[in-house]
């Protein structure tokens, strides 16, 4: 009687547990049909092209905010699946780049295309909303691309003027070899691409083979010239004086100092760098001292185009899922151009210091703690006869 009335409990548990998982299962898909969680998604995959708050970049990644056209759920979801390439119109203005396509579950799906639909706003479709068919020529170096490239060569392989050379319409770029060691091995030092100067550093990206070939062929057909030209000699006359700051510079440098986070709570920039009078007191010196960096890499356009998208192999895993936000990278980089002349402060590296006194302590308490090995029951036994 017992084991049947065990065998009873045991099977009513059972199903317990499966209406309870199928509830909590009804429960996630509703939420995430809710756009509960659209904003996550949306922070982690598009965030970074179209911005936290679907504003875009004019003339680069189009506007989602107030715009009627994503407010169609279908049209939405294709663009997502597929990617999209090609000219578009978009808001009155005309964009020509190229989007992949993502690899979402159904509810990440469906969650994503509910929060871009609310940025939209607008509850009019406008009949246009068929998405034009995507290149499937391209696609994964243009994801390749997007990835590694587009924060400061741009999407549209525009450049930014001064600090990072354009690849659209660069002969130099329409030589694959030329592209391939250049990604392969960085570049650095003066270069004059279609009449402008350039003196920056760009570090090396490790590709495997595959979308090594991908973002090749995808530079070569934003080149689209016939061949190299000499990328060595510099033309004399200087470049542009930089147009006024866009960033906040005293809001920067407490990003910089970590007094104030980052959005996505990344690391605080001190937390590695030294920076004009914020030197290695209170900081370590982990990174280079970024007291010169606004002049190394072209002035805060530049700037803020790298803090984006960081090329470094080594700020790309910190900060893969915790990007600066449009407006931090701008007062970061404004911070950084106000100190370009000044002298690096130096200092104690924190880090270093502490790991010695801690090392020497630890010496000091062997010493006076641990005087040796205890004195077994053993060697009781044998004293005592």
């Amino acid at each position: 009687m017992k084991s049947l009335i065990s065998g009873i409990a045991l099977i009513a548990s059972l199903a317990a547990l499966v209406v309870i998982a199928g509830a909590v299962r009804q429960a996630d898909v509703a939420e995430a049909q809710a756009g509960s969680d659209g904003a996550a998604v949306y922070a982690d995959n598009c965030a970074g092209c179209h911005q936290p708050d679907g504003a875009g970049i004019p003339g680069v990644f189009p506007a989602l905010a107030n715009n009627p056209k994503v407010t169609d759920g279908a049209y939405v979801e294709q663009v997502v699946r597929e990617g999209l390439s090609g000219s578009i119109d978009s808001l009155g203005e005309t964009y020509n780049s190229s989007m992949p396509g993502f690899q979402l579950s159904d509810s990440d799906l469906t969650a994503l295309v509910a929060h871009v639909q609310s940025l939209g706003g607008a509850a009019e479709v406008p009949s246009e909303t068929s998405a034009p068919a995507p290149s499937e020529t391209g696609a994964e170096g243009a994801a390749v691309y997007v990835a590694h490239c587009a924060g400061c060569h741009q999407a549209d392989g525009s450049g930014v003027p001064g600090a990072f050379p354009p690849l659209a319409d660069n002969p130099n770029a329409a030589d694959g070899a030329y592209v391939e060691r250049v990604i392969r091995e960085g570049l650095s030092g003066l270069i004059d691409v279609l009449g402008e100067t350039y003196d920056g550093s760009m570090p090396a990206i490790p590709l495997d083979d595959s979308d090594l070939a991908a973002v090749v062929d995808y530079v070569q057909s934003l080149a689209g010239g016939a061949g190299p030209t000499d990328t060595t000699a510099a033309p004399t006359t200087p470049t542009a004086a930089p147009g006024p700051s866009q960033g906040d510079s005293d809001r920067g440098e407490k990003l910089f100092a970590g007094s104030i986070g980052f959005e996505n709570r990344g690391p605080a920039c001190h937390a590695c760098h030294a920076a004009g009078s914020l030197g290695l007191r209170g900081g370590s010196g982990l990174g280079p001292d970024l007291t010169d960096v606004a002049a190394r890499l072209g002035g805060e356009a530049g700037l803020a185009a790298w803090l984006s998208n960081p090329g470094s192999a080594t700020m790309q895993p910190l900060f893969a899922d915790k990007q600066l936000t449009d407006a931090e990278a701008r007062d970061v980089a404004a911070y950084l151009v106000t100190i370009e002349n000044e002298s690096p402060s130096g200092g104690y590296d924190m880090l270093l210091l502490g790991g010695i006194v801690g090392f020497i302590v630890l010496l000091l308490f062997m010493a006076l703690v641990i005087k040796g090995p205890r004195e077994t029951y053993t060697d009781r036994l044998r004293s005592q006869s």
